[in-house]
């Protein structure tokens, strides 16, 4: 399943044990206007509600930017 989400929150808090902690907080889609648009067909089968994750990789939310979409892929795991 492929889900597309907005970044609305990045932050970084300062930890004595690491070069900090992110917190990245995203959002599904929503489709205004145009029905068919990506959003509006992403938002038609996109659950709602929130992704919260944390991550003490910096490299990981390198180029990330708060207002951009991006695609989360959700796959079985062994």
């Amino acid at each position: 399943m492929r889900a597309k989400f907005k970044l609305d929150k990045l932050e970084l808090h300062p930890d004595g044990a690491s070069d900090g902690v992110y917190t990245i907080v995203m959002t599904p889609v929503i489709g205004h206007g145009d029905p068919n648009s990506e959003n509006s067909k992403f938002f038609k089968y996109t659950p709602w509600g929130e992704l919260r994750m944390g991550t003490v990789n910096k490299s990981a939310v390198h180029g990330m930017v708060v207002g951009n979409e991006y695609y989360i892929d959700i796959t079985p795991a062994p």
